[in-house]
Formats: C-alpha cells, structure tokens, sequence
C-alpha cells in the first residue's frame, strides 16, 4: 500500500515535470513561428499594397487616355461648330441633334468597352454648365442614356470648374470621392475618380 502510494506519487510527480518540459517546448517552438508568420504576413500585405498601388496608377493613367480619345472625337467638334451656329454645322450641314446621336453611339460602344466605368457625360460649360450628353451604367450589362429632362447643371463642380481652365490635351483627375446626382450620394454609395478634359 504504502508502496503503492509512493509509485502513485512519484508518477504524478513525473508526469507533472513532463507537462511543463512539453509546455514549455511548445512555447518556445511556438513563439518563433508567430514571428515568423508575421513577418511573412507583412511581406504579403506590402507586396499587395504594392500591387494594389501599381493598378490604380495603371488605371488611372488609362482614365487619362480615354478622356483624351473621346475628346477627339468628329462628334465633339461638330456640336461645338453647330451651337455656334444656330444649331448646324457649317462644315456638312449636319445639326447639332445629328451629332449627338453620333457621339451617344460613341459613348454607348465606349463604355460596353470599358466595364469599371460608370459614366461618360459632355458639360456645355459656357452656357451654364447643364449637360449635353450623359450615359450612365445602371447595371453590369446595362446601360442607359438619360433623357434631355433628366439632364443636370454640373458646372459648380470642382472636375467641371477644374477642367475649364485647363489648356488643350491637359486632363484633370479629381479626388476619390462618393458620387453625387441630383445633389444626393447615389446608393449604394459608390467611391468614384473623375477624368475632365476641356473641348475647343
């Protein structure tokens, strides 16, 4: 019995000492592997920030072609020449009504083209600054021209006021914000970057 009580002891005992040697191996094992994931956890976020950072400069670097592609466009010149002139171009006769179809046709293929953007609107900034033209997508595959009485006066905005200065071919890239129509966030809000360019 009383041998019996010593074995039972000196077991506890032992087994004991072997918990807190195994613990305290863990520990130690344990420790150098969070640092370790840490720091590769670190690595990994550096370089998707990177990359992050290297696709919005991509994109906008592509936000500042487009504008300049669409600014060259035969329609833009012609409504320019037709609202000069009475509403007809003197070049071919085509009506400023002509033009826009041509270049809502172009604004239409653009954006079916370029599916990360939103819309494409033309500020008649001269004349109060109310829009000519706007497309907007209202779902992935679906996009919408808005009629003439939906059209709105974007000439207080800071892209509109920001691009009017600017000399021929110069673009101006606002900051991310929430877009706004008719004076409210749309919903859901929706961070957007703007490229404006002025149209002689």
């Amino acid at each position: 019995m009383f041998r019996s009580s010593i074995s039972t002891r000196v077991g506890a005992f032992t087994a004991s000492v072997l918990t807190v040697v195994g613990l305290a191996a863990v520990l130690i094992v344990y420790l150098p592997h969070q640092k370790i994931l840490a720091e590769k956890e670190l690595q990994y976020l550096a370089a998707a920030a990177e990359e992050r950072n290297n696709q919005i400069v991509d994109a906008v670097a592509r936000l500042r072609e487009d504008v300049q592609f669409l600014a060259g466009t035969p329609p833009l010149a012609g409504i320019g020449r037709a609202r000069v002139n009475h509403g007809t171009d003197p070049l071919n006769g085509d009506s400023e009504e002509v033009w826009k179809e041509r270049l809502q046709t172009i604004f239409l293929s653009f954006l079916r083209r370029r599916p990360e953007y939103s819309q494409v609107r033309l500020i008649d900034y001269e004349n109060g600054g109310f829009e000519i033209l706007r497309i907007e997508r209202i779902a992935p595959n679906l996009l919408v021209v808005v009629p003439p009485q939906d059209l709105q006066q974007k000439g207080a905005t800071d892209y509109a006021q920001g691009a009017a200065v600017l000399p021929r071919d110069e673009v101006m890239i606002s900051e991310v914000n929430l877009n706004r129509e008719y004076d409210r966030v749309t919903l859901p809000a929706t961070p957007t970057i703007r490229a404006a360019t002025p149209v002689y």
